[in-house]
């Protein structure tokens, strides 16, 4: 049953192609994935970091480009149910193998993992504009 389970998981990924034979071990699971479970969760990703901000009501679209990046900073660093979530989301999708390097590794790739999820949405702030209610 497990198999069966990371085989799925395997065959959703997007295939990125990065050369992890040089890479340390978690450098490489960063690669190879971290990077492609983003990518799949890329739309939920922005869909959930938007509807945070409108609930908190930052005035997030009348902000200018720079004040958005530290504003979205912030949100990913400070609040933790949003990073917990987002954390969720991503170890949802670790195969059995992915899970237990994961544990053995828990605070680095927690790390990693929250550093690309800032980075992706910052370089989206677009995307993540067009999913704000127009009210």
């Amino acid at each position: 049953m497990a198999a069966s389970r990371d085989d799925a998981l395997r065959s959703i990924r997007p295939n990125l192609s990065v050369d992890t034979s040089e890479c340390q071990p978690v450098e490489a699971f960063q690669h190879d994935v971290l990077r492609p479970i983003l990518k799949f969760l890329n739309p939920l990703i922005l869909d959930l970091v938007a509807d945070t901000l409108q609930r908190y009501g930052t005035g997030f679209a009348r902000m200018d480009r720079a004040e958005q990046r530290r504003r979205l900073e912030n949100l990913l660093g400070q609040d933790s149910r949003l990073k917990r979530t987002l954390l969720g989301m991503v170890l949802g999708h670790f195969t059995q193998d992915e899970m237990k390097l994961y544990l053995q590794h828990t605070g680095e790739i927690r790390r990693r993992t929250v550093e690309l999820v800032t980075e992706r949405v910052r370089s989206q702030i677009d995307a993540l504009l067009d999913r704000f209610d127009s009210a």
